[in-house]
């Protein structure tokens, strides 16, 4: 049986927006949710409250249980990107689940030429951006999260066409945390503790244990009443 990825963890509520993760209990507000505000805006009164924006080292975590290709580093002042081409109608890549999950802020449809890249044309993409970093440095700028899937490329130059590409990435540090921007929301993150239920055979050895307490407790109250009376 193979290995569940860690990514699978994850789960969407689709009522609440929140993106859970089942082994930490760790909730991520889904991005589409916070399209048009800033890092410095009150979120207290979005889902319950208890949100903060995400720390570097929260979302170099999560990109390492989504994109475990290359190893993310969580210093605000590093950018890092991975892309890859995946022939088109392979079965669902990593960077598609993500943007299931956390939302596709972006979009385009219409075809655009593109140069200085490995192809020439694109028939458009779904994409989500955030906004994110706890500003350690204290220089006032704050990094952004880029998911791009399902565009789709044709490149004449290897003769392979009809191609789906893969790119994320965590661009260090160039954002101002009070402005908004196109195409990208806010990444809130809330530490839920999780509380282990006791198995049933736990449980029943506690039961156990309180019953004998309870019985010698009454013996030896009984032992004291007849030696004094």
């Amino acid at each position: 049986m193979a290995t569940p990825a860690i990514s699978d963890a994850y789960s969407l509520d689709e009522t609440t927006r929140i993106v859970t993760d089942q082994d930490s209990g760790t909730e991520w507000l889904q991005w589409t949710e916070t399209i048009g505000m800033a890092v410095d805006d009150d979120f207290s009164s979005i889902q319950g409250g208890g949100w903060s924006v995400a720390s570097n080292e929260q979302m170099s975590a999560l990109y390492d249980a989504f994109f475990p290709s290359i190893v993310w580093d969580a210093d605000e002042n590093t950018s890092q990107f991975s892309y890859g081409i995946t022939t088109y109608g392979d079965g669902i890549d990593n960077a598609f689940k993500f943007g299931e999950l956390f939302g596709w802020t972006y979009a385009r449809d219409s075809k655009s030429v593109q140069t200085g890249r490995p192809f020439e044309y694109s028939t458009g993409f779904n994409a989500t951006y955030a906004y994110f970093g706890n500003d350690l440095d204290g220089d006032g700028r704050i990094n952004r999260t880029s998911v791009l899937s399902e565009s789709i490329f044709d490149n004449p130059e290897n003769g392979v066409y009809r191609e789906r590409a893969e790119y994320f990435d965590l661009t260090s540090d160039n954002y101002s945390p009070g402005g908004t921007y196109f195409g990208g929301g806010v990444a809130l993150v809330r530490t839920t503790p999780t509380t282990k239920v006791p198995e049933p055979s736990t449980l029943a050895l506690l039961g156990l244990g309180l019953a004998g307490l309870t019985y010698a407790r009454r013996k030896s109250r009984s032992r004291v009443y007849s030696i004094h009376s």
